[in-house]
């Protein structure tokens, strides 16, 4: 069923989370992240933390038309290079086609049908505001119709992960009935241990026991201007990737 229309505008991201989280091997922790802060079409400012279920890592980032900095561990890394240059690069790939298609609130509401299947209800009032809500699933064959579409056919090993994942996933939109403007996103999604365990020769899946990923969004305060102040000083931003990532290697 076709969402009701909705747009963009700056708000305040008021408790977006993001949860993603796995039986580690020797019953580890799972991972935990959570971001909360102001955005707009051109900047960014959120703070935000990771959790290990051992401990828990603090920082912030900030976001403008040309530059990119992130805190961590009391640290700022940065580039110049922000949104502006991001979407700049984003609207070459295929002619600008994937972008007018999947990064668009026009495009999005074409192709809302082929990414998600669900209803449409009359949600409950958000700060006054009457709301729409859908509720549904990821649509498997649709995102494969699309990817297809693009140019990017599916491997067969994706594919059956893509379509063993979407009955246990679940995606929700709330948006004001007057305004159009979202005001709540919700992803999860689970993969049993069995499907895990089909799909681990594939190279698509390197645990067997289930997975689970739960992302919340929030958005308040709508209009509401958002600047960002750049550190004096910060290093490049690929020690802190080198840092971070050195163990992959």
């Amino acid at each position: 069923m076709r969402f009701p229309h909705w747009r963009t505008r700056e708000a305040r991201t008021s408790s977006p989370t993001s949860r993603a989280s796995r039986p580690a091997p020797l019953g580890g922790p799972g991972l935990a992240l959570h971001f909360e802060g102001d955005a707009s079409r051109n900047a960014l400012d959120a703070e935000g933390s990771i959790s290990f279920g051992f401990g828990t890592l603090s920082g912030g980032i900030l976001v403008g038309d040309h530059d990119l900095f992130i805190q961590f561990m009391d640290e700022w890394y940065g580039e110049h290079r922000g949104i502006v240059d991001a979407v700049a690069e984003a609207r070459e790939e295929q002619d600008g086609k994937l972008w007018n298609e999947l990064a668009t609130p026009d495009g999005l509401r074409r192709n809302f049908d082929l990414l998600f299947a669900g209803e449409v209800s009359e949600g409950a009032p958000i700060d006054g505001v009457a709301t729409w809500r859908f509720e549904g699933r990821i649509n498997p064959e649709g995102i494969i119709t699309l990817a297809k579409r693009f140019g990017e056919p599916t491997p067969p090993d994706e594919a059956e992960m893509i379509r063993k994942a979407a009955p246990g996933s679940k995606f929700v939109l709330v948006v004001g009935q007057e305004d159009h403007l979202p005001r709540r996103m919700e992803l999860s999604l689970h993969v049993s241990s069995e499907d895990l365990g089909k799909t681990q020769a594939s190279g698509y899946a390197e645990v067997v026991s289930g997975e689970d990923f739960t992302s919340t969004l929030v958005l308040s305060d709508f209009g509401k201007r958002v600047e960002i102040d750049p550190p004096a000083d910060f290093k490049p931003l690929d020690e802190l990737f080198s840092q971070l990532f050195s163990g992959f290697e």
